[in-house]
C-alpha cells in the first residue's frame, strides 16, 4: 500500500501552470526566400495556432503572390501545396546585386509587403574539416565521443558578411546479420547467406541553426566555425558518413532575424529561460501598421560542399544477441506473438547449433529507418 499511496501524494501536489500565449495565436506567419539558382523560389503563408504546438500549422489557401525585383520584373506565385507558393525565376533575373521585395493579398483582401532585400555574393567554401572531440554531459563519469565538423570561408572583398549555414546529412550502415533462415509459417532455409537486407543509406535534415557575421572584423575570413557535432550513441558513424554544407549569403536584416532565431532555438525548452523575442521581420500590413507578421522575406547566394568520413570510433550498435529460447519456446513465440503481416521472420543460426530469435532490426537494415537504394552521390 505504501507505493500507490506516496504516488497519490505525489500527484495530489501538481497544479496544473496556465501560460498565457494568447498573443502567440492566430498571427499571420510569411517565410520565403529568393536564391541565386534558377528554378522555383518558395514562399510559405499561415496563421501560427499555439506555443503548445509549435509543429502544429495552419495554413492559407487561396493568396495571391508574386516577387518583384527592382527593375520592375513581376514573378507571379502558384500554389503548390496548401500554404505553400511557388515563383519561377530564370537564371537571367538572379544576378548578384538586384534586389527583391514580396507581395502578398489573403482570400479577404488583406495586402501585406516586404521590404527589398539584396542578393549578395557567397564566398565559395574553402574548407570543410572534421576532428575527434569529447562531448560532456551532465554526469561527470559520462563522456561521449564524436566529431565536430567546421567550415572555412573568406569573405573579404565584394562578398557578403553574414552569413547562414544549412546542413544535410547522409550516411551508411550495416545490419548486424545476413539472412538465410525464415519463418513464415514454417521454417525456411536459403541456400546462400544473403546481403539483400545488409547495406542501407539513411539521409536527414540537421535541424540546428548556425550564424556568423565579419561584419565587425577587420578581415572577412572564418577559420573552423563549429558547426555540427556527431556522437559515437547513433549508427552514424559505425561506416560511412557525409555532410552537405550549403552556405547563404545575408543581408544584414536577414542575419540579425536569424542570429535571434539562432538564440532562441538554444534557449528554448526550459519553463524559466528568457522568453522567446517577437520574431518580426521585413513583412508588414499595407492596411495595418499595427498588425504584426511573423516571418521573413530575404535574397541570398548559396555555396555548397560535400565531405565524406570513414570514421575510426566503435558506434552504439543494436542489441543483436539471441534471446537463448529453446526450440519449443521458439516455435510459441513465432506462432503465438507474430500473423502473417510480419512474415518474414529471420532467425539467428545459434552457437549451439540450432536456432534463435534476435531483434529484426539486426537483420534487415530498412527497420533502422534507412533504405536499401544508394544515394547518387555517394563515394
Amino acid at each position: 500500500m505504501l507505493f500507490p499511496a506516496l504516488m497519490a501524494f505525489m500527484y495530489g501536489c501538481i497544479y496544473p501552470y496556465d501560460f498565457d500565449v494568447s498573443g502567440s495565436q492566430n498571427s499571420l506567419v510569411i517565410n520565403g526566400r529568393v536564391t541565386d539558382t534558377e528554378g522555383y523560389q518558395y514562399i510559405n503563408i499561415s496563421r501560427s495556432v499555439s506555443l503548445n504546438n509549435p509543429s502544429e500549422k495552419s495554413p492559407i489557401s487561396g493568396c495571391t503572390v508574386s516577387i518583384m525585383d527592382d527593375k520592375g520584373n513581376v514573378f507571379p506565385a502558384e500554389e503548390k501545396d496548401p500554404g505553400q507558393y511557388a515563383s519561377w525565376i530564370s537564371a537571367e533575373y538572379l544576378t548578384i546585386g538586384t534586389r527583391f521585395n514580396l507581395n502578398v493579398t489573403l482570400p479577404d483582401g488583406k495586402n501585406y509587403i516586404s521590404e527589398y532585400d539584396e542578393l549578395l555574393a557567397c564566398p565559395p567554401i574553402d574548407d570543410v574539416s572534421w576532428e575527434l572531440e569529447e562531448m560532456l554531459t551532465q554526469d561527470p563519469d559520462i563522456s561521449y565521443q564524436g566529431y565536430r565538423f567546421n567550415v572555412s570561408t573568406d569573405g573579404y572583398g565584394d562578398y557578403a558578411k553574414n552569413f547562414r549555414w544549412e546542413l544535410e546529412e547522409s550516411w551508411e550502415y550495416h545490419s548486424t546479420y545476413m539472412i538465410r533462415v525464415y519463418f513464415d509459417s514454417i521454417i525456411q532455409v536459403l541456400d546462400h547467406y544473403s546481403d539483400s537486407l545488409y547495406f542501407c543509406w539513411n539521409s536527414a535534415a540537421i535541424p540546428e541553426i548556425y550564424t556568423y557575421s565579419t561584419r565587425n572584423l577587420s578581415s572577412g575570413k572564418i577559420n573552423k566555425f563549429p558547426l555540427h557535432f556527431v556522437s559515437d550513441q547513433t549508427d552514424r558513424l559505425s561506416v560511412k558518413y557525409s555532410l552537405l554544407i550549403r552556405q547563404f549569403s545575408l543581408s544584414a536584416t536577414a542575419y540579425d532575424y536569424w542570429n535571434i532565431l539562432d538564440g532562441q532555438s538554444k534557449q528554448s525548452g526550459e519553463l524559466y529561460e528568457t522568453q522567446p523575442a517577437n520574431l518580426t521581420g521585413n513583412i508588414h500590413s499595407i492596411d495595418n501598421e499595427e498588425e504584426t507578421i511573423v516571418g521573413l522575406f530575404y535574397a541570398s547566394s548559396i555555396q555548397e560542399k560535400r565531405i565524406f568520413v570513414r570514421p575510426s570510433i566503435i558506434t552504439v550498435e543494436p542489441n543483436c544477441f539471441g534471446y537463448n529460447l529453446t526450440s519449443s519456446q521458439l516455435m510459441t513465440l513465432l506462432v503465438e506473438e507474430f500473423s502473417e503481416e510480419d512474415y518474414p521472420i529471420w532467425l539467428l543460426e545459434a552457437d549451439h547449433g540450432g536456432l534463435d530469435f534476435a531483434d529484426q532490426r539486426c537483420f534487415d537494415c530498412r527497420r533502422r529507418g534507412g533504405t536499401l537504394v544508394k544515394p547518387y552521390y555517394w563515394e
